[in-house]
């Protein structure tokens, strides 16, 4: 049975805060913070530094939260949360 890894988000009240301006715009399609730690969680093998992007809202997917990988350990990878990408 394979451990479950820890995830660490750096800057986390910044994410949430960009959260919580999306949940006002699309309250009803946002990209939640269980969504955005789940999401991580399946990208928590991945290598240092590696960018990608979490969607901010099911309906509007040319914005995307920007995430990089920070630090990888057998137990923990943290995650540092980039900014709002335009796609």
């Amino acid at each position: 049975m394979s451990k479950e890894i820890k995830v660490i988000i750096e800057n986390e009240h910044d994410l949430y805060e960009r959260v919580q301006e999306y949940k006002q715009m699309f309250p009803e399609t946002y990209t939640t913070p269980e969504q955005i730690r789940e999401g991580l969680k399946r990208r928590a093998n991945e290598p240092k530094g590696l960018v990608f992007g979490i969607s901010v809202s099911s309906e509007w997917k040319e914005k995307c939260y920007g995430i990089e990988v920070e630090q990888v350990t057998p137990e923990t990878t943290t995650f540092r949360y980039l900014g709002i990408w335009k796609v």
